[in-house]
């Protein structure tokens, strides 16, 4: 699950600024990636890897 949020801050008529956070992976649960299809290999059946964990972004724009 992914979550984003954005705040909008107006200094004057023409210019503001936006902060924006957004999350990725928000509950940290590990997504497997495909197990082994190959039956030759010794670990078939299992999943060799997971998708990335929790990242969170941070970003300050200014519209003028």
């Amino acid at each position: 699950m992914d979550i984003g949020l954005r705040k909008m801050f107006k200094i004057n008529e023409r210019a503001g600024v936006q902060f924006q956070a957004n999350f990725f992976n928000v509950f940290n649960h590990p997504n497997f990636e495909i197990p082994v299809s190959d039956t030759n290999n010794p670990k078939f059946g299992f999943s060799t890897a997971a998708f990335t964990p929790r990242i969170g972004q941070l970003a300050l724009r200014f519209d003028f």
